[in-house]
């Protein structure tokens, strides 16, 4: 899991590199940009095939959008759903949820009827 703080900042680094049984390496680099008014990050991942010679050899992206969600809003979002939030947890252990947890994991199901209602 990625911190909401770390998505909320533009960075470029290279997130590592391994070695192909072959000799070459894959050689990984990571690239967010933040923009602020929807509250979103780009990111950008590239992969290069470098050979012994530390020449790239092949480069691949994947690119896509990360928007963060509170939560605040996936609990208006699952009772707008008509769904009843039954239990929030901050880990996968029935850990109570903060700003520090780890994880948001929250259990909801359907709303109970209303006696004579449809």
């Amino acid at each position: 899991m990625v911190s909401p703080t770390l998505l909320r900042k533009s960075s470029s680094r290279l997130a590592g590199s391994s070695e192909l049984h072959d000799g070459r390496k894959v050689v990984r680099y990571i690239e967010q940009v933040y923009d602020k008014e929807p509250d979103r990050t780009s990111v950008t991942i590239t992969y290069e095939i470098v050979n012994a010679d530390g020449k790239v050899v092949e480069k691949f992206e994947e690119s896509g959008k990360l928007t963060i969600l509170t939560r605040e809003m996936i609990e208006g979002m699952l009772t707008e759903a008509g769904l009843k939030i039954k239990a929030v947890y901050g880990d996968f252990t029935g850990g109570s949820h903060n700003e520090a947890s780890p994880w948001l994991v929250v259990v909801a199901g359907k709303r109970q009827a209303v006696a004579g209602g449809t």
